[in-house]
């Protein structure tokens, strides 16, 4: 993984709960949804991606196995754990692993964000000053969020399932919103509906 370029954290061990499985196993013609996910990551501009994947569920073994890449680490922890958790792991490693400038935080169950969004943010971020930047369709803000380094003593202090978007909160002035021009920055998979609708999409633009 190159160090100085700019590096994602994909989450990708959470419980899956409200699914009732094991969602990003679960296959669009042959390819799972964190295959997906991670794909559409490594076709973009990034200098790698650290995966905090789920240690305990053996089909994500094979998964990890057959999606090894040179750009690709794979973090795994041993049982289902909240964002901050799998968030402060993955970011934990790409600090003390790369010399990266701010971390994007991606969550695996976002296939629809393309590489183009991806690199739209990643080019915006590295041209500007601002400590944040945020992706946002219609005016809602989104997924991936990039943060910056200098924020490593805020993001060790989240707990349970708290995620990075009160710290952007507590420093309006140093967010940078992006406009894009899909809603796949909105757009998770929580509900078999979801998986449905975006298979759909996925296959329309096959």
């Amino acid at each position: 993984m190159a160090g100085g370029s700019l590096q994602a954290v994909l989450l990708a061990a959470g419980a899956s709960a409200r699914m009732g499985r094991e969602k990003l196993l679960m296959a669009i013609d042959g390819e799972t949804i964190f295959e997906v996910t991670l794909g559409n990551h490594l076709d973009s501009s990034l200098g790698g991606v650290c995966a905090v994947v789920p240690g305990w569920i053996d089909g994500f073994k094979e998964v990890t196995a057959r999606a090894a890449h040179p750009r690709t680490v794979f973090v795994e922890v041993d049982g289902p754990c909240k964002m901050s958790t799998s968030l402060k792991t993955g970011w934990s490693w790409v600090r003390d692993n790369t010399e990266s400038p701010g971390i994007m935080i991606s969550l695996a169950d976002q296939p629809l964000v393309g590489p183009h969004t991806i690199d739209l943010l990643v080019e915006t971020y590295l041209a500007s000053d601002k400590a944040f930047c945020v992706p946002t369709y219609r005016g809602r803000r989104g997924h991936p969020v990039i943060i910056g380094r200098e924020f490593d003593c805020d993001i060790m202090k989240l707990k349970g399932d708290q995620g990075a978007r009160d710290i952007l909160a507590e420093r309006p002035d140093l967010v940078l919103e992006v406009e894009v021009a899909g809603d796949g920055i909105l757009l998770d998979l929580d509900r078999i509906e979801d998986f449905e609708a975006i298979r759909s999409r996925i296959r329309s633009h096959g």
